[in-house]
């Protein structure tokens, strides 16, 4: 039996084919579609198995893959960064530099992997 019902006690919506879901699912192919339609219940408030119209079914989502465009034009070249200069081991009576031109780096803690870019004004 592929005939779906409404529960009006709780709004239980029971939809018995296996086409059709609750809610929609997603689309992830190229060509996938998602259908949807609308129902119409005629009841009491107390039925507990409706039956439902179905209104004809329309296109809810579509995913269509499209060709790859050209290439765009290439961009501005960017302005030149700061220099980067390596001052040693961290020393809090040291004043560093980090401004556009400038970036002062230091080794820092007791890993000898660590370095950071450091900034004191």
């Amino acid at each position: 039996d592929d005939s779906s019902t409404f529960n009006c006690t709780n709004s239980a919506l029971t939809i018995n084919d296996a086409n059709w879901n609750a809610a929609p699912p997603s689309v992830s192919s190229n060509g996938d579609t998602v259908y949807s339609c609308t129902a119409l219940i005629s009841g009491s408030p107390t039925d507990t198995s409706v039956g439902i119209a179905w209104s004809a079914s329309t296109i809810f989502a579509r995913k269509t893959d499209g060709a790859t465009g050209d290439t765009g034009a290439g961009g501005d070249t960017g302005a030149n960064g700061a220099g980067v200069v390596f001052r040693g081991v961290y020393d809090g009576d040291k004043v560093y530099i980090h401004d556009s031109q400038r970036r002062d780096v230091v080794k820092y803690g007791g890993d000898i992997n660590k370095y950071l870019p450091y900034k004191i004004n």
